[in-house]
């Protein structure tokens, strides 16, 4: 799950935070650009979400292993 705040009224900065399955924060970080902002986020919660030995598989390669057990 991730989270992108409005844009501060300070640092005119948009926060970033990602939380993992049991809830722990995964990934903080402030950006200028609100579109570079959920595209970090969406990055960062796949990777939260993914087992980690699937994480840089290609898609062909999780098709293979499934089928393989």
């Amino acid at each position: 799950m991730h989270t992108r705040s409005a844009k501060d009224k300070i640092t005119g900065k948009f926060t970033v935070t990602v939380w993992d399955y049991d809830g722990n924060v995964y990934f903080t970080g402030e950006f200028d650009d609100m579109a570079e902002a959920d595209r970090v986020a969406a990055e960062k919660e796949r990777e939260a979400t993914l087992d980690p030995a699937t994480a840089n598989m290609t898609i062909e390669e999780i098709l293979a292993e499934l089928e393989a057990d």
